[in-house]
């Protein structure tokens, strides 16, 4: 029995003194940090390049609504300008005031995008509303 118990000694500090494998642990730490910055990039590259195409949309469409140029329904162009763009969803409200020879018109828009990776850190989407004005 006082064999068994000193072999079990020697094979437990020869365990406490070995160094094999102790970089692995410190090697998933790293990967898991690489890997949760790399998807805020990916989700914070999917927020903008939805913010854009909505804000160059808007942009367009109360330029466009906006000009002298152009006649009829105001609201109803802007309208058109997301449908055709496949935005339609986040088109909030079409306001504009019609004068003798001007025009003042406002869009207001909402993006909501969900995120992908950063619901590992407790935020489940982005959010942003725009508003955008033109007048002629």
């Amino acid at each position: 029995m006082r064999f068994a118990s000193l072999v079990h000694e020697l094979k437990k500090s020869a365990f406490a003194r070995a160094e094999e494998g102790a970089m692995i642990i410190f090697g998933l730490f790293l990967f898991v940090i690489i890997l949760m910055t790399a998807g805020l990039a990916v989700d914070f590259m999917r927020y903008e390049s939805n913010r854009v195409r909505v804000q160059s949309t808007s942009d367009r469409a109360v330029l466009a609504a906006a000009s002298l140029r152009e006649y009829g329904d105001r609201e109803e162009l802007v309208r058109e300008h997301f449908e055709k763009a496949g935005l339609s969803a986040y088109l909030d409200s079409v306001d504009y005031d019609e004068a003798l020879n001007s025009a003042t018109v406002t869009v207001n828009t909402r993006l909501g995008v969900d995120t992908l990776f950063m619901r590992w850190s407790g935020r489940y989407g982005q959010k942003l509303v725009t508003l955008d004005q033109a007048a002629f």
